[in-house]
């Protein structure tokens, strides 16, 4: 739980790449007691690290497995949440399709549980939904 704490907070303060070392940690660490809970939390902060850090991708990848992660054991706020993190992910990658998807799932989610944040995301999504959509045929 500390590797993860200290990953977190050297994201906090900037130091991506110093992050990915001590999250890697306590992946390793959740996984091999099958804490799928705390497996997302940490795939979830390793993936604001690879952000940080320039490599999307690799954050999508990292997004998805916590996704897996979170659904396992029914953590529906988590999933809302690595969603939002995947459309975050899909603008910074020029996947708008992806990013409205993820939207979409958030909101629902977010929505279904009467959480506050839903509003917020809805209003992202209502200001994607106005933006032309750049790989409609013109």
């Amino acid at each position: 739980m500390m590797t993860r704490r200290v990953g977190e907070a050297l994201v906090a303060q900037d130091r991506p790449r110093e992050a990915i070392g001590p999250l890697t940690e306590a992946l390793a660490f959740f996984t091999g007691r099958g804490d799928h809970y705390n497996r997302a939390r940490v795939l979830s902060g390793l993936a604001r690290a690879l952000v940080a850090d320039g490599r999307a991708a690799d954050a999508r990848t990292a997004l998805h497995d916590a996704l897996d992660a979170a659904g396992a054991v029914g953590a529906r706020r988590e999933v809302a949440g690595i969603h939002e993190s995947l459309a975050d992910v899909a603008r910074l990658l020029g996947d708008p399709a992806a990013e409205r998807r993820h939207l979409e799932q958030a909101v629902a989610l977010f929505q279904e549980l009467g959480a506050r944040r839903g509003e917020a995301v809805a209003a992202r999504l209502a200001e994607l939904r106005r933006r032309p959509d750049p790989q409609a045929p013109r």
